[in-house]
């Protein structure tokens, strides 16, 4: 059996958090077993991953250096782990080096972003100058090197590594039948949600940060509402920005144009009930929510700051941040009316097949 110790998942079914726990699922539980680390003081899917054989081991964060050490100390004590798998957005090898240092072997880092996700620039100057000393410490404490993309494995290794491919490319694959577009969930989602068939309707998924960009969102679709005032954005995701951007939204009289869903289970309905994607977020790793847009064959208005590998389909676009809200608010009219197909084939070519990856993701731990 291989057990391996992922670090760390919070309370958020989407983003992160989803990718391993969807991972968790559909890995061979008869060959592998994954435990979780939250910071967190609880998880919602506690039970679930638990039912399926895993422990949940909730730990101070690694800026409480002693309390974590030991913490993780005596996990690695009481159980064989073939692996410690650190899912990171950037460089801080606090936890990796206290990892080593209880007695890990076997250290994957992860990448799984391109840039400091947090409001205060001072603080993303702070991580950033962290990361940068970071990424040249990695190789002497980790093992093995994945990324979501080859952009977050330049954002997260040294050159050393990049330069003699020692990392692997782990796209974050989905669950392709799920995200298929279906004409009746269409109608049957816009029904439950209130929606009427000719409602031009905007959407984006995604945590509320400065990662995301809600801001720029908010003003791309005040100027589509100029345009086209039988439009409406639905915000699906929490966080912590979004009482700021409902602050915003009623400041722009659009409270009646935009609905905040909150968490949902049924994002894959929800792709199909919308009739564009738009995100502009300032930086990402490999973003999930963009490969399963592209599944349902919803048009995709995205920063240029995604990376080359999301791009699958024709209907994805790439605009610069540096464009106004009314250029973009332009791009995403003009996608009113395509007509939407079934784009299986495209996405398995691209590698993003989850039932394939989780195949690969087996045969790594393995080696």
């Amino acid at each position: 059996m291989y057990r391996i110790l992922q670090i760390a998942v919070a309370n958020d079914r989407g983003g992160l958090t989803g990718y391993i726990v969807n991972n968790y699922r559909r890995i061979d539980k008869n060959k592998f077993q994954f435990d979780f680390v939250t910071y967190d003081d609880r998880l919602d899917f506690s039970d679930e991953v638990e039912k399926m054989g895993a422990k949940v081991f909730y730990l101070p964060r690694p800026s409480h250096i002693r309390a974590y050490y030991d913490a993780l100390k005596k996990i690695h004590d009481q159980t064989n782990y073939t692996a410690i798998h650190f899912n990171l957005s950037y460089a801080n090898i606090v936890p990796i080096a206290l990892a080593k240092m209880a007695g890990f072997k076997r250290i994957i880092v992860h990448s799984h972003s391109t840039g400091i996700d947090d409001p205060s620039s001072l603080i993303r100057l702070i991580k950033l100058t962290i990361h940068h000393v970071g990424k040249h410490l990695i190789p002497a404490l980790a093992t093995d090197y994945f990324a979501c993309s080859r952009l977050a494995a330049k954002w997260m290794f040294p050159k050393s590594i990049i330069n003699q491919g020692k990392y692997e490319v782990m796209y974050n694959a989905i669950d392709l039948d799920k995200f298929r577009y279906n004409q009746q969930k269409r109608v049957t989602t816009r029904r439950e949600l209130d929606i009427a068939e000719d409602t031009f309707v905007i959407g984006h998924v995604g945590r509320f940060t400065y990662q995301k960009n809600h801001e720029f969102l908010v003003k791309v679709f005040r100027e589509i509402i100029k345009q086209e005032p039988n439009s409406l954005l639905l915000l699906v995701g929490d966080g912590p920005d979004r009482v700021k951007i409902e602050k915003m939204v009623n400041a722009y009289g659009l409270q009646n144009k935009v609905r905040f869903l909150g968490q949902r289970s049924d994002v894959s309905n929800l792709y199909q009930a919308m009739d564009a994607l738009v995100l502009p977020s300032h930086f990402e790793g490999l973003c999930i929510v963009a490969i399963e847009a592209q599944m349902a064959d919803l048009p995709c208005i995205c920063s240029e700051a995604l990376t080359a590998e999301t791009k699958v389909t024709p209907n994805y676009i790439s605009l610069s941040l540096d464009l106004s809200s009314v250029d973009w608010a332009i791009k995403v009219l003009e996608q009113k009316g395509k007509i939407r197909t079934d784009n299986t084939t495209r996405l398995r070519v691209a590698g993003y097949d989850a039932e394939a990856e989780i195949v690969r993701l087996e045969k790594l731990y393995q080696k």
